[in-house]
């Protein structure tokens, strides 16, 4: 009976090892995939179509919160507000990708361009201009 009772608490313990260590896997997985640059291990651990639809509805609440009741009164501050609701909504379509991230981490000063772009492994890296190649 002590057996039994020792071998239960030794699979539960196991149980919550495996259970708890694995949000600490996940991001360490995460951040070798940032540092390696590997953009099909980052799409791996980040579900991006539901982190676009999310940032999406977040950043069209902002702008109508930050708006305020008076420009949603008025014609012309819903069109503003409905062209800017497409514009972000493109922007964060554009951006929140594997690749997208990638260049938005890329170690650049401000105001210039990224020296490569992240591609898939299998692909060979692009320079600015869109030339392929050294």
């Amino acid at each position: 009976m002590k057996k039994l009772l020792w071998l239960t608490a030794a699979v539960l313990l196991v149980l919550a090892g495996v259970l708890f260590s694995g949000p600490y896997v996940t991001v360490h997985g995460l951040s070798r995939a940032i540092e390696q640059r590997d953009t099909a291990k980052l799409d791996r651990y980040v579900d991006f179509p539901m982190l676009r639809a999310n940032l999406r509805a977040q950043l069209s609440d902002y702008v109508v919160r930050r708006a305020g009741p008076d420009m949603q009164s008025s014609l012309f501050g819903a069109l503003l507000l409905s062209a800017g609701d497409r514009l972000s909504a493109t922007a964060v379509d554009a951006l929140v990708t594997p690749t997208g991230i990638g260049a938005l981490l890329e170690a650049t000063p401000c105001g210039s361009a990224p020296a490569t772009i992240w591609t898939a492994p299998a692909m060979t890296p692009m320079r600015r201009h869109g030339r392929r190649g050294p």
